[in-house]
């Protein structure tokens, strides 16, 4: 590094300071963690059935390359898409030097579209009456990286054996991830914001958080034989087995300029409308998406509204404004185009059918491997049904809460009433579900998502322990 004399300083322009992470991982130990540690519960019903309290811990959280290199205690292979092991390599480009992290102090007037910032009264954010805030920009291209953890949850009592301890042991892997998703069809960057609340009656420190992700997610539990299964040690966990969602694009605008923001706060009895005990407050918190203000200028900027509308009231992807594209988020699992989602159109599935197994897109499940004829398992539905609408014995007879099985697409079958847990085992009721319906599967795909116009207007969090 190099000093700077008076000469120097006076060239500093005050853009930002500029931060560039190459070849780039971090993380912690497999046995560092972080820990929730609960209450000792105070309620007569959940101290009958023997439970007294749950801790949570998260261990090994590592940023690093999206490939497959090891694993938190003995060996992994990649899995599906190189969500096999928890930890690459490095980072190539986590934030490149043409591309990086900014961290920096600035007045915004406009929003990225054009549209002219509002404060919380509606009035328009001029260069007569700035606003200044503190910001963290992320790079708008990345390499894609890879983010772990392992979890552990521990329950002391159960109905059983009220003074024993269970414990489930689970790992997340979101693999092939960045931190940028498109907008207006311009790549969008997370962004952390600190300002002041521009609330006459609340001038307090806020926070906006416009989350940008891309990626794929994994949920498992499964453990190699070889894992010590006991609580605070490293498992070995299994290259396939869990709950993926792959090919993820979202954008969750947490906050507006200059009119919403997160606080938090603690649970103080009189305030944020929450009644508590003293002991209640004790650890707990409140995290608040301050609700939006009631003044026409703003809900006219927070829907994007142009004038230009349904008769229905609803935007048409026609009128829809590039505001409202800033102020509505999004949620997509899976590469949906032109409305087109993963499905089983046009043919009758089997098993083997690609729209079944597919595991390179969408939501799906897998076994602890992929084609092991002793790892295969049944997909089956059997849920309850309480729609007024179905059909129960032929009467159509309104909302039961019945247990309900559906027959599988392939069988042609509708859904009845359930005598066991298979697809379509046992109907006496609104529809034929033929008996032994169903696959026998490594992996099924349940489809795509895909959420449109998030827009919160509102939200609150009152965490409260089991003590309280």
């Amino acid at each position: 590094m190099q000093g700077l004399d008076d000469s120097g300083l006076s060239e500093v322009t005050g853009t930002g300071l500029a931060i560039a992470l190459t070849n780039y991982q971090t993380g912690w130990g497999a046995t560092s963690y972080l820990e929730a540690v609960g209450t000792d519960v105070t309620d007569t019903t959940l101290k009958s059935y023997g439970f007294t309290r749950a801790d949570a811990y998260w261990y090994g959280g590592t940023y690093s390359g999206a490939n497959s290199v090891r694993a938190w205690a003995g060996t992994c292979g990649a899995g599906i898409g190189n969500l096999g092991c928890p930890i690459g390599g490095l980072i190539a480009k986590f934030a490149p030097y043409d591309n990086p992290l900014l961290l920096r102090v600035f007045n915004y007037t406009q929003s990225p579209s054009g549209a002219q910032l509002l404060d919380y009264a509606g009035n328009q954010v001029t260069s007569l009456n700035p606003r200044t805030i503190f910001e963290v920009l992320g790079p708008t291209k990345q390499d894609p990286f890879k983010f772990s953890f392992w979890a552990e949850e521990r329950v002391v009592g159960t109905p059983t054996a009220p003074g024993s301890t269970g414990t489930l042991q689970s790992q997340v892997i979101m693999g092939n991830s960045t931190l940028t998703s498109p907008v207006n069809g311009v790549a969008g960057n997370s962004k952390v914001r600190l300002l002041q609340a521009s609330r006459a009656t609340d001038q307090t420190f806020g926070l906006i958080w416009e989350n940008h992700y891309q990626g794929d997610f994994r949920f498992s539990v499964n453990q190699q034989a070889a894992s010590p299964g006991v609580a605070g040690l490293a498992p070995m966990f299994s290259d396939y087995e869990g709950m993926y969602a792959r090919n993820i694009k979202t954008y969750v605008p947490l906050g507006q300029l200059f009119y919403q923001t997160l606080t938090f706060d603690d649970p103080i009895a009189g305030k944020n409308g929450a009644s508590l005990p003293a002991a209640a407050v004790r650890g707990n918190f409140v995290i608040d998406l301050t609700s939006i203000p009631n003044t026409t200028a703003v809900y006219n900027d927070f829907y994007g509204y142009t004038g230009a509308y349904t008769d229905g009231g609803a935007f048409t992807a026609q009128t829809k404004s590039a505001r409202y594209n800033e102020t509505h988020g999004y949620f997509s699992i899976g590469s949906i185009t032109s409305g087109v989602f993963n499905n089983c159109s046009g043919s009758t599935p089997t098993a083997s059918s690609a729209c079944i197994k597919d595991t390179n897109d969408g939501v799906f499940f897998s076994a602890w491997h992929p084609s092991n004829a002793s790892a295969q398992f049944k997909a089956f539905a059997n849920r309850p049904d309480v729609s007024q609408y179905h059909t129960y014995g032929g009467n159509g007879d309104g909302p039961l809460a019945l247990p309900y099985a559906c027959g599988n697409y392939n069988t042609g079958g509708g859904c009845g009433t359930a005598t066991n847990a298979d697809i379509g085992a046992g109907g006496s009721g609104g529809g034929v579900a033929p008996a032994g319906s169903g696959f026998m599967v490594n992996s099924v795909n349940l489809g795509d998502v895909e959420i449109k116009g998030m827009l919160i207007q509102h939200l609150k969090i009152t965490t409260l322990g089991a003590g309280s």
